[in-house]
């Protein structure tokens, strides 16, 4: 893929370990062109933690440029900055959206007329992986791209309840578009390339899965979402955090009621008596939008 000096730049400064998209705009405020900050490097130090001055020092040269790029020709890697017009409307509308994506697949993916995230426990019930499954499944058929974060249990349930409806899922990891984590989703992993989807990072080929991560990525997935569905999940679940993510960004929030005393429905209660939207069945999220 063909890329101008000014994308290249901004690809480069976007792929520094540790420097987060608040630290990335910083740097654009302050010195107005990535091109700028490789350039004039050492104004760069002020703002930046020592250890995240000496990965950006390591990487100011052209043998990591061309292993970067190199490695996204290789692993079909496409980068989308937001410099570009087709980088998702509604990510870009969050306050800390990612300078760039780095994605495989189709990107047209991101822009759908329609999205819902989809999110729940890892360690999901028979009724929960059933539901999630079978709304999303449903909104799929009806014309909705399915977001969610291609982990175990709800998440893996929200792709393949996707796949087989009529529309496209997106995936957004916590390492590199290539490095699928967990292992046991490979194989949905490459449905979702196969089917029109796409797997979306704001971290570059290479970069393994991390702790610090998962909670990072959930606000691309409420982000690139016009709303996002909680199905199951403790009240300190992961997915409280995309739910709280979504709120910020002003997302509708929707949930799954269940019994008082269930574990895996502590999360969507909560969610309810703080103001979501009950959901039932699909009929719920495409009544409200209409």
């Amino acid at each position: 893929m063909f890329y101008t000096d000014q994308q290249k730049y901004w690809i480069w400064l976007s792929s520094i370990k540790g420097l987060g998209s608040g630290s990335f705009y910083q740097l654009l405020n302050e010195y107005g062109e990535p091109a700028y900050v490789w350039e004039q490097l050492i104004l760069a130090k002020k703002l930046l933690t020592p250890a995240v001055y000496r990965h950006l020092q390591q990487a100011r040269n052209q043998d990591y440029l061309d292993e970067l790029f190199g490695l996204m020709e290789e692993t079909e890697t496409a980068a989308l900055t937001q410099l570009d017009d087709d980088y998702p409307d509604r990510l870009r509308a969050i306050p800390d959206a990612p300078p760039t994506l780095f994605v495989r697949g189709v990107r047209a993916a991101l822009n759908p007329e329609r999205a819902l995230a989809i999110v729940g426990s890892r360690k999901i019930t028979v009724d929960g992986a059933r539901f999630t499954a079978d709304i999303a499944e449903r909104l799929s058929a009806a014309g909705v791209t399915v977001v969610s974060g291609l982990a175990l249990g709800a998440d893996r349930r929200a792709h393949e309840g996707c796949l087989n409806g009529a529309s496209p899922t997106v995936a957004v990891l916590a390492s590199g578009p290539e490095i699928i984590y967990p292992r046991e989703n490979e194989d949905i992993a490459a449905r979702i390339l196969d089917e029109g989807g796409a797997l979306v990072s704001e971290y570059r080929p290479g970069v393994k899965p991390a702790t610090h991560h998962f909670p990072a990525r959930n606000r691309i997935i409420s982000g690139l979402a016009d709303g996002v569905l909680m199905t199951e999940g403790t009240a300190r679940s992961g997915a409280m955090i995309t739910m709280n993510y979504a709120r910020l960004q002003n997302r509708p929030r929707f949930a799954v009621p269940g019994s008082v005393y269930a574990a895996a429905s502590q999360g969507p209660n909560q969610l309810l008596t703080e103001g979501a939207s009950a959901c039932l069945g699909e009929k719920q999220v495409l009544d409200y939008f209409g």
